[in-house]
């Protein structure tokens, strides 16, 4: 099965699965009630507001974003969450934000999908800690600077996944992501997981970083 057919019938496949509970869980990522307090010595920093939350802890934060609506994206401005500014959270009629988040889509604030010339690249089978710079070599693009095989303009985060077609489940790929903001800040990112602990899609995570 080609990326874009399997792409056209991931809808289909992910309402079957979060209707069946038959999706697997692909990562241990959880925010719960107690680890939603701050840590006494104020080495965590955990914050949540609607659908985005971060917890942050030795300069990199986790955030979990609840992207289970199939028509509204979520809106994250990463230089506001990066600075403390709550959540980073954002309308949709809000200028700034970097990433857009809906169900397994990611779209970037630059190309076809915005004005703000966000772009990324990426590394693979990278290791995130050790990151502390792009690599020279590095191919900067945006939404809709690269088409698949039918020809049509994709996203730049189309293919972060690999698709399971026995059990119609995502898996993040081993990447390492460097994303230029809005801002034109510098920031790594790993993506995490896209199933809640109770195997429920649309709960994409990942963590990430200023470089």
């Amino acid at each position: 099965m080609t990326r874009s057919s399997a792409r056209h019938l991931l809808p289909l496949f992910i309402a079957c699965v979060s209707l069946s509970g038959c999706a697997e869980n692909i990562g241990e990522v959880t925010l719960d009630a107690e680890n939603e307090t701050n840590d006494e010595d104020g080495d965590d920093d955990d914050k949540k507001e609607g659908k985005v939350r971060h917890s942050s802890s030795d300069g990199v934060t986790m955030t979990l974003v609840d992207s289970t609506d199939e028509e509204a994206w979520v809106y994250l401005d990463l230089d506001a969450a990066d600075e403390g500014e709550a959540s980073g959270e954002l309308d949709e009629d809000e200028s700034g934000w970097d990433l857009g988040l809906r169900r397994f889509e990611i779209k970037l604030n630059g190309g076809i999908s915005g004005d703000e010339e966000v772009e990324l690249g990426y590394s693979e089978n990278a290791d995130f800690d050790a990151l502390s710079e792009p690599p020279q070599d590095l191919v900067w693009i945006t939404d809709g600077d690269t088409v698949d095989e039918d020809g049509q303009a994709v996203l730049a985060f189309d293919d972060w996944y690999d698709y399971n077609v026995m059990t119609h489940t995502l898996a993040p790929k081993a990447r390492v992501y460097f994303v230029r903001t809005s801002n034109a800040q510098l920031f790594k990112l790993a993506i995490v997981d896209y199933y809640s602990t109770a195997g429920s899609p649309g709960h994409l995570a990942f963590k990430w970083a200023p470089i």
